[in-house]
């Protein structure tokens, strides 16, 4: 969906003019990529920043390739680009990392063979401002799974 918002941002040219067309059928002309970046924000509902990040992020991920003997020239690696990263704290709790004390509350109650419920409750009890139970929940599943690695 990316590629299919900033296609028209590639495929302009300086100097050139892009027609769009408004959903009631008018045609209009667009004279610069600042302008083109304004009618896909609002085309799309998308802030012109992401627009413009996106396209920097395809440009970038293009030029940087080795399989295309032009710059800029390889769509496949621009399109990879595009792709959002794995976020950096997946996996880890905010919420127990600034509360190691109820970490290690839940970590004795898995000792214990406890499930999720109760050791939400027992959270719950123990603390004045317990967290969530899918805050538990999550934290309990990244556990098991860094066990079974």
């Amino acid at each position: 969906m990316r590629l299919r918002i900033i296609a028209p941002l590639l495929k302009y040219r300086r100097g050139s003019t892009w027609f769009g067309v408004h959903q009631d059928g008018v045609r209009f002309a667009v004279y610069s990529k600042e302008e083109l970046a304004w009618y896909l924000s609002w085309r799309w509902g998308v802030s012109r920043s992401v627009i413009w990040g996106w396209y920097s992020k395809f440009l970038k991920g293009a030029s940087a390739c080795r399989c295309s003997p032009r710059k800029n020239d390889c769509a496949p690696c621009g399109l990879a680009a595009l792709r959002d990263e794995p976020r950096a704290d997946k996996g880890e709790s905010r919420w127990f990392g600034d509360h190691p004390a109820a970490a290690d509350v839940v970590l004795r109650a898995l000792s214990e063979r406890r499930s999720i419920r109760l050791i939400h409750q027992a959270l719950q009890l123990a603390l004045p401002k317990a967290p969530s139970y899918e805050t538990v929940r999550c934290f309990v599943g990244a556990l098991r799974l860094g066990v079974q690695r």
